[in-house]
């Protein structure tokens, strides 16, 4: 293996860093956001208990989904 350079390392290290992380694509985090607005819009907005359905629904992790909304 060749040599890393500084910033090639910084690259590498932040690679291995994120790998645990799922990364979404823009119409996921489109769909999550959509999700949320229909439930605050439609008055049936109860918090927690909303959000975890929208979470579920798609496949999304609660803490994922929180950071996407936020």
């Amino acid at each position: 293996m060749p040599a890393l350079t500084r910033a090639n390392q910084s690259l590498h290290d932040r690679k291995i860093a994120n790998a645990s992380h799922k990364h979404l694509t823009t119409p996921q985090r489109a769909r999550i956001r959509g999700g949320v607005a229909i439930y605050k819009s439609t008055g049936v907005w109860n918090g927690k208990t909303n959000l975890r359905a929208v979470f579920k629904e798609l496949g999304v992790s609660e803490t994922a989904g929180k950071r996407i909304i936020r």
